[in-house]
């Protein structure tokens, strides 16, 4: 059995997600808490959340009986996904009376664990 969460429009890009997303790619799910709660980084707080949540949907998809059975060391991060989302459009003001374009890029997250 499997759970899955989906988190949509994080306001962090995906270039910067997805750095941390390759460290936690097949790996136990304790083994994944450990390396999210070490990191500094911002979206290391985010797909700390996704997967206790994608976690607890396992659970909840799961039988009696497999969940007698279920230990934290069986669980691993099946996938993580980090798609492009979009990017929210901001003019900074420039010399001369023009404007530089800023794109604030978002991201699509799936996780999910096995």
């Amino acid at each position: 059995m499997y759970g899955r969460a989906v988190l949509m429009k994080s306001c962090i890009a995906p270039r910067k997600v997805r750095v941390v997303a390759n460290l936690i790619r097949l790996k136990s799910v304790s083994n994944a808490y450990n390396i999210l709660k070490l990191n500094r980084k911002k979206c290391c707080t985010v797909l700390y959340k996704l997967l206790l949540s994608a976690v607890s949907n396992c659970e909840k998809n799961m039988s009696e009986a497999e969940l007698s059975n279920l230990k934290m060391n069986d669980l691993f991060v099946k996938s993580i996904r980090v798609d492009y989302a979009g990017s929210l459009k901001r003019f900074l003001p420039a010399a001369r009376g023009r404007g530089c374009r800023i794109l604030k890029r978002m991201s699509n997250i799936v996780v999910e664990v096995g």
